[in-house]
Parts: C-alpha cells; sequence; structure tokens
C-alpha cells in the first residue's frame, strides 16, 4: 500500500518553472530567405519559401517564453510555432532541455523596381523580462508571372532585370514566335511546361546566357533533378533556335517531335548547356536537331535519343554521365533508333529514316556500353551514318566505330568528373584530334584553331 500510494505522489509533482531571466539557444542568428518572388496577385502567388528555427532550453528547469513577429500582422514574414500560426503567443512552455521548431515563410509585396530589395523583421523572446531575438532578412525580387498562358501574337522578354516566373503551363501557339534575350533567366514551377508550336529564338550571348530552370532558390536545390517538366516543341513547331543557353533540373530538358514541315531542322542548338535532368537531355521523335557546341550531362536515363528515326547532326558536343547521388542508371545515356511507330493495335502508322552525323563529340561515362544504336528490321528506308573524329564508350559497337577515325573506350581525362566538370586535362587524346570543319569557337567562345579540340571545350 505504501508503495503505490509513493508512486502516485511522485506521477503529481509538477516540473518547476524557471521565474528568473533566462537565455534559449537558437541553431541560428539570422534566417536568410536568398531571392523570394514579390508576389502580384492571389492567382500567381510565389511558392511559399520557408527557414526552420530551432529553439532549445538548455537549462534543468521548465520555462515559459513570448514569442513575436515584430512586424506583427503586417510583417511580411509569417511564423508557424508547433503547428499554430500567429504572430503572438504567450507563455509557450519549453520542457527541460526539450526543443521548439518554428517554421518561417517569407510573401513579399511587389516592390516596383528590377533589383533585388532587402526586406527585414526579427522574431522577439521575451523570457521572463529578458529580449533575446532572431533576424529574418529576405531578398525580394519583382518579375514577370505567366500562369497557363497561351502566347497569340509575336513575344519577346526582355532583359529588363526582371525574371519570368512560369506556372501550370505557357504555350507559345502555332504561327507565333517567342524571342528571348540574352540575359534573360526563367524559373518554372514544379508542373511546368513550355510548350512550343510556333517558333522559340533564344538568343543568349557567351558572356549573358539564357537560363531555364526551376523555383526552388534554397542552395539545397541547386542541382536537384525533376523540379519541373521541360520544353517541348509541338508538330508542326519550325525554325527553332536556342543559342548560348542554360537548361537545368528538370524532368526532360528538350522534347522534339515530328518530322519538321519545311524539310530542315525542327531546332538548332549552339552553345547550349542541359543538366540535372531526371529522365532525358534532349529526345527527338522523327525530328530533325542540329547541335553544336553542346554540353549535356548528369541525366537519369538519355543525354540524347532520337527515336522512331530522323535527321541527327552533331558537332563538337559533349555528353557525359557518371552516377551521383541523384543518378544511379546502369544503361546506356546516348542512342539512336528506327522503330516503326505502330498504333495500340499494332499496324504502323509512321516509318522515318534514321540519319545520323557525329563529328569531333565525346560520350563518355562510368558504364561499360554508353551508347545505343537500334535498327528496325521492319524498317524499309535507308538508315545513313557518318561518325569520325569522335571518343565514345561501348564494348558492343567497338569494331563498327573502328571503321572510322574514332576513339573507343578511350579516357577522354576529363577535369572532374566528381565535380561535373568536363573540360580536359592536358594530357587528354581529345586535344587536337578533330576535323576542321568549321566550328571556330568552343561552348565558352573561345577560339578554336588547327585541329580543334573534341567535345565541347577547347583547351589548348
Amino acid at each position: 500500500m505504501f508503495v503505490i500510494t509513493a508512486f502516485s505522489i511522485s506521477q503529481c509533482r509538477r516540473e518547476k518553472i524557471n521565474t528568473t531571466p533566462f537565455d534559449l539557444t537558437f541553431n541560428d542568428d539570422t534566417l536568410l530567405f536568398d531571392t523570394v518572388f514579390t508576389n502580384l496577385s492571389p492567382s500567381t502567388n510565389p511558392p511559399s519559401i520557408y527557414e526552420v528555427l530551432k529553439v532549445k532550453n538548455t537549462s534543468k528547469l521548465k520555462v515559459k517564453t513570448n514569442i513575436s513577429l515584430a512586424g506583427g500582422v503586417s510583417s511580411p514574414f509569417r511564423i508557424n510555432v508547433d503547428g499554430q500560426s500567429g504572430t503572438d503567443f504567450t507563455n509557450y512552455e519549453i520542457a527541460a532541455g526539450d526543443s521548439l521548431y518554428i517554421f518561417v515563410e517569407a510573401y513579399l509585396k511587389q516592390n516596383n523596381i528590377n533589383n533585388p530589395l532587402v526586406i527585414t523583421d526579427s522574431i522577439i523572446f521575451e523570457n521572463n523580462g529578458k529580449l533575446q531575438n532572431v533576424k529574418l532578412v529576405a531578398w525580394g525580387q519583382d518579375a514577370h508571372y505567366l500562369a497557363e498562358s497561351i502566347i497569340t501574337q509575336n513575344t519577346t522578354w526582355k532583359n529588363d532585370g526582371k525574371p519570368y516566373v512560369l506556372y501550370n503551363f505557357v504555350a507559345v501557339d502555332y504561327k507565333t514566335k517567342l524571342t528571348i534575350e540574352k540575359g534573360v533567366h526563367i524559373y518554372s514551377h514544379n508542373n511546368v511546361r513550355l510548350y512550343i508550336g510556333g517558333t522559340l529564338d533564344v538568343q543568349g550571348d557567351t558572356n549573358d546566357k539564357v537560363i531555364f530552370e526551376a523555383d526552388r532558390l534554397q542552395w539545397e536545390y541547386k542541382e536537384v533533378p525533376n523540379q519541373w517538366v521541360g520544353i517541348r516543341f509541338l508538330p508542326e513547331s519550325i525554325n527553332n533556335k536556342i543559342k548560348n543557353c542554360i537548361i537545368k533540373n528538370a524532368i526532360v530538358g528538350i522534347e522534339v517531335d515530328s518530322v519538321p514541315v519545311s524539310g530542315t531542322y525542327n531546332l538548332t542548338l549552339d552553345q547550349v548547356e542541359i543538366k540535372n535532368m531526371g529522365q532525358v537531355g534532349i529526345v527527338g521523335y522523327s525530328a530533325a536537331i542540329k547541335a553544336i557546341n553542346c554540353l549535356i550531362y548528369n541525366c537519369g536515363k538519355y543525354t540524347f535519343a532520337g527515336v522512331y528515326g530522323g535527321k541527327y547532326d552533331i558537332y563538337n558536343s559533349t555528353f557525359a554521365v557518371y552516377n551521383n547521388t541523384y543518378i544511379n542508371r546502369k544503361t546506356a545515356h546516348f542512342g539512336f533508333n528506327n522503330e516503326v511507330f505502330k498504333d495500340a493495335n499494332g499496324i504502323p502508322l509512321l516509318m522515318v529514316a534514321l540519319d545520323y552525323h557525329l563529328e569531333n563529340n565525346i560520350i563518355y561515362g562510368d558504364q561499360e556500353e554508353e551508347i545505343e544504336i537500334g535498327l528496325d528490321p521492319n524498317n524499309s528506308t535507308t538508315t545513313g551514318e557518318f561518325f569520325q573524329k569522335n571518343i565514345f564508350k561501348t564494348k558492343k559497337l567497338e569494331s563498327k566505330f573502328l571503321t572510322q577515325t574514332n576513339l573507343v573506350n578511350e579516357d577522354p581525362k576529363f577535369s572532374k568528373t566528381d565535380a561535373m566538370n568536363y573540360e580536359l586535362n592536358s594530357d587528354s587524346k581529345a586535344i587536337s584530334f578533330g576535323n576542321i570543319i568549321g566550328v571556330n569557337i568552343d561552348i565558352r567562345g573561345k577560339s578554336r584553331s588547327g585541329n580543334p579540340d573534341i567535345g565541347c571545350y577547347e583547351i589548348k
């Protein structure tokens, strides 16, 4: 009986509360929000950006603290304390040695200037008369917003200091041209695909590239794939050009659909970098694509795929994938096929010839087989093949490529693959190995002289 009573009494004891001024500890004294897009209207709300503040009571007593946003209800920041939203929290208890988590979001108003503006506030903690604070700092950036937009007249996205932010989908209508000036930055939300029915003309410059990427700007998302869908060129889209451009962190960087109506290229790429794709860098469906000085790497399945036939002319470009935190593939990353396109009942609908020209390229990676070419015996069209002065990683096609002047399974000696640096080391056999084909600069604008280095970089 005595034991039971003693146990009951011990259970009823209350933890003592500190009634004197005290200090809390924080995981940081400042929460920094690096570039938050300002809000224009409820229909174009930027996605909520949040940071986490950890608050710990290191004492041996329970404490009570008052928590408030200094800016109150007019603050551009919002806080959530252990699941409850608000601007003031009175006598919030933290057990001895315990922690609480405060989630902080930034919703910034349009500042009507082109350059980012610093927005500040703070979270105040009042602990029995003692004040502590954690600073909140955000860089607010106005932007041009497009949400579920169809561009129906010739349009130019100008480099006026404001980025373009895309939501849901954006489409360029048939017989309509979208021109993007050098230096323009385009951010896409997680479900965005940019559809091109008419014409896309990206006019980047060597020193002022056009950039397509996702709208998650925290540093930890910098190289993460699958953050938006990608760019798709629809059937009948013509005269597309992308020059000096970076496309990153999507599912499929570029899709080019169908035989070009004019008999020329659907898409010409020049000095274009495509990286961090969850699936594919570039895929062409019976398409005609020309690529010069391109760098495509860190893709989950393919850097380049030309399927159902098509015409693919590729010069002085580098295609490379090495498995890492985000990429764990086991198959080749580059390839073509001329498979006959069939309907759901297996009836052939389209039979297109495969014609590819590979010259002065590097196609390499950490798998034994990095290139595949599949020829459909049911496709009676002619296949045209040209491959000279390339470095290929392959076992199955080694004898095929050695019939012309290529290097097969010869390490190109990239500078640092774990840092995704695909410049060439000085002892690379790719240096001065290329044919002179009129590609006079590299992806950075550096001049090529004599027999060029192969791949997208000129080193010598």
